[in-house]
């Protein structure tokens, strides 16, 4: 099954019978950014009622899915959220639906179909694309091999994260795991041994 990633930031509001609900997407590759997101959106909305979420992570080969009603009824906000992220087949995202209570009680089904909504309306005017998974390596070369290295990332949809320039070039790439072989193969004809990152 084809999975896609959030490429940036989207957001959409509805209203439903007075209260406001204001749906955040953001792209989330491991905890550490979900929890700095969820104090960002906590700080953010401290006004708010309720700041309900879902995510669905894939770090270090493990799938992680949680969600939260954040006080509102069990199964009400936080699962019909993750079900529209599920539906969509995303990974590393996160969707907060915020709710400032407009006085009127919307009960369990109306809560399902606003939290939702939330959700949908944010990703509808999401920037979407299919997930292709990589692999980081790390390797040193010697400086006459650089262009050819350069022109390999190019030729596999390779990208550069950092060059050391030292005594000897020290590269850190990212490639294609589909890519990857073909990728070792054509650099290593300049006699470059490369070694995938732990």
């Amino acid at each position: 099954m084809t999975q896609y990633i959030l490429t940036s930031p989207c957001t959409a509001e509805l209203v439903e019978k007075n209260s406001r609900f204001i749906g955040w997407g953001f792209p989330c590759s491991t905890l550490k950014d979900f929890n700095s997101l969820h104090n960002k959106m906590k700080s953010e909305y401290q006004d708010a009622s309720h700041v309900a979420y879902a995510y669905l992570i894939v770090e270090d080969g493990t799938q992680k899915i949680r969600f939260s009603d954040d006080g509102e009824p069990g199964g009400t906000a936080g699962k019909p959220i993750l079900n529209h992220l599920q539906g969509k087949g995303l990974i590393n995202a996160v969707i907060f639906v915020i709710r400032y209570f407009g006085g009127v009680k919307l009960g369990a089904g109306g809560l399902v179909r606003a939290y939702g909504g939330g959700a949908r309306e944010a990703l509808a005017v999401a920037n979407i694309e299919e997930y292709i998974p990589v692999s980081q390596l790390e390797f040193t070369a010697s400086y006459d091999t650089q262009k050819h290295i350069e022109y390999c990332l190019k030729k596999f949809d390779g990208k550069t994260i950092n060059i050391e320039f030292t005594e000897e070039l020290k590269y850190q790439v990212s490639i294609p795991e589909r890519l990857l072989r073909d990728f070792r193969d054509a650099v290593s004809i300049k006699g470059v041994l490369l070694e995938t990152e732990d």
